[in-house]
């Protein structure tokens, strides 16, 4: 159980880091097909080709980093369910940087033998 948590926990890092340097193949690669994101005050975004289209929307606008903290992380069977807080900082092309804090939540799941990013949360 350990060893999946631990892996869980480095996805979910290099998540991140795929969004902030906008690898929308790795991103693609780290999520099942049957993703589930809730972003937000956005409508749910369901299946891989939605996220990508919405990924796609966004790098357009500019730059994003994070600063995350996990606070809680739990498996049950094959399933983890990782939670923490994060600092998304945003930075349109030729504007100033915006920062906004929330909390987030992913479920990651085996697909394929491979542990993927199944559901993910972000609120305020």
């Amino acid at each position: 159980m350990e060893e999946l948590l631990a892996e869980a926990k480095a996805l979910v890092l290099k998540y991140g880091d795929y969004v902030q340097e906008q690898n929308l193949t790795a991103i693609l690669e780290s999520i099942c097909e049957d993703a589930h994101f809730e972003i937000l005050q956005r409508s749910p975004i369901a299946g891989k080709e939605a996220i990508r289209e919405f990924y796609e929307s966004n790098f357009a606008e500019g730059s994003f980093s994070f600063n995350v903290e996990i606070t809680d992380e739990k498996s049950v069977s094959d399933i983890v369910f990782i939670s923490g807080v994060m600092n998304r900082i945003h930075t349109p092309e030729g504007q100033a940087s915006e920062s906004i804090k929330m909390n987030f939540s992913f479920v990651l799941k085996k697909e394929d033998e491979r542990l993927k990013i199944w559901q993910c949360r972000f609120a305020r």
